[in-house]
């Protein structure tokens, strides 16, 4: 794959993206996100065939149109944008080539949720407590939490289940000295 470089580009493109350049790491910069990406590598994050695109695009005067910002009554999810790639690289602190990527604002919402085995940060999780504590909740609202535990059984477990449990935390405790021997070991 050969390197786009400055040169490579058109000028009036170039200088588009070179203010959308400096959007990009003000706003990383502003969420305490260190942004080692340089200019050189966003432009090689765009590739040939984007930044064809872009050039069409401020051709026919629809660039601006097309890459407008998304707003809740508008949304947009054809523009593009600069994005990690994934809910794992959204934690990192440091932006660089290796975790980011220029996509289309759908595919980036679609990469950054979360998927199944990732964790929230601490801060995620306290922030999710403080919004729901101290707000009272309806009589409508708590009574329908009162009708999703109706009928569910709660109480005493019964033989099996107590085995069940007996025998997954006696094989919990032997794997874990196990690997506690092997550790020590090796």
């Amino acid at each position: 794959m050969k390197i786009i470089t400055p040169a490579d580009v058109r000028p009036d493109v170039l200088a588009y993206l070179e203010g959308w350049y400096d959007k990009a790491k003000k706003r990383q910069e502003q969420n305490e996100k260190e942004f080692l990406l340089s200019f050189g590598e966003f432009l090689n994050l765009w590739g040939r065939r984007r930044l064809r695109t872009l050039a069409q695009w401020m051709d026919d005067g629809s660039l601006y149109a097309r890459n407008r910002k998304s707003t809740k009554t508008d949304p947009n999810l054809n523009g593009y944008v600069l994005s990690p790639i994934s809910f794992a690289a959204t934690q990192q602190p440091v932006r660089t080539a290796q975790n980011m990527q220029i996509c289309t604002r759908g595919k980036a919402l679609q990469d950054c949720k979360m998927k199944k085995g990732d964790k929230h940060s601490e801060k995620s999780k306290a922030r999710i407590s403080n919004s729901t504590k101290g707000k009272p909740k309806s009589a409508k609202h708590r009574a329908k939490i009162a009708a999703s535990c109706t009928g569910v059984s709660k109480g005493p477990m019964d033989d099996a289940g107590k085995l069940a449990r007996s025998d997954a935390a006696k094989a919990y405790w032997a794997r874990r000295k196990a690997e506690e021997a092997a550790a020590q070991i090796g």
